[in-house]
């Protein structure tokens, strides 16, 4: 005898029970379990066309409880994994329609329904089967909902400002400075050299961009008048470049630098 898979039959084996529903055969190993459904899924129940709607699960065991978002309504479901083999169960309140009421009688209001899923896990991770619905059997769909990628937390990548830059700051002319800018833990630290001296300085480079700052001392006072604080702020520009400004006592002065070249080794002498 064949058996009529459109109704709920049960078969003995290996000394337990195997449930299969709908139309959907559970896997025959019952004892082997599919990933975990925890998570939120896009379902498509199809009927003369396709209604999307939103499904969240949360998989405790083989018991299985969830939220079916549908027509802007959050409808709870509960249930069970068995193998491969989904059930979940809710009631909604729908509007139903008694069709043998007489012209003009007001229509009853909203009623609960219940709805039962049956379903599988299928080899691919998504979910298929059949949903029970007063007109008759629906099928449906579901696949995992793709997480969007993390946005950045980590802010601007700093490898990009360390290393040696030619840098001028343009005053009435144009004054070459060599800066250095090394990590320093969380931070960096950087070596100013202007005027024949080295000024170390501090800072960070952020989503505001780069900012450093320290003091000159005394041996550089002393030969150029250049004293107390000093501040340089940059942003990275596409090209690779820096510009910003370079403050201290004297005043605020546009800034620009490149990248400093690194020399080619020189070739081992030939004899």
């Amino acid at each position: 005898m064949r058996t009529n898979f459109n109704r709920l039959i049960l078969t003995s084996a290996l000394g337990g029970t195997l449930l299969v529903a709908s139309g959907v055969q559970a896997d025959a190993q019952t004892n082997s379990t599919a990933a975990s459904l925890t998570g939120t899924w896009t379902m498509s129940l199809i009927g003369d066309h396709v209604i999307p709607v939103g499904l969240a699960l949360q998989q405790d065991g083989a018991t299985l409880t969830g939220t079916l978002t549908m027509m802007g309504k959050d409808i709870p479901l509960k249930g069970e994994l068995a193998g491969r083999a989904i059930t979940l169960t809710g009631s909604a309140m729908m509007m139903m329609r008694d069709h043998g009421a007489t012209e003009g009688t007001a229509a009853p209001g909203p009623s609960p329904a219940p709805m039962k899923f049956t379903g599988v896990v299928q080899e691919d991770g998504t979910l298929s089967g059949e949903m029970a619905a007063p007109r008759g059997p629906m099928k449906w769909t579901a696949d995992r909902l793709k997480e969007r990628a993390a946005t950045r937390t980590n802010g601007p990548d700093t490898a990009q400002v360390l290393g040696s830059w030619n840098v001028s700051v343009i005053a009435d002319h144009a004054i070459p400075v060599g800066l250095l800018i090394e990590p320093d833990g969380a931070r960096m630290k950087a070596t100013l050299t202007i005027m024949g001296g080295d000024v170390p300085l501090t800072g960070e480079y952020g989503t505001g961009g780069l900012a450093l700052s320290g003091e000159f001392g005394d041996d550089i006072s002393a030969r150029t008048g250049m004293k107390g604080a000093v501040k340089i702020t940059a942003k990275m520009r596409d090209d690779g470049s820096i510009a910003g400004e370079f403050t201290m006592s004297r005043g605020t002065f546009p800034l620009t630098g490149e990248r400093l070249k690194e020399r080619a080794p020189k070739a081992p002498a030939t004899r």
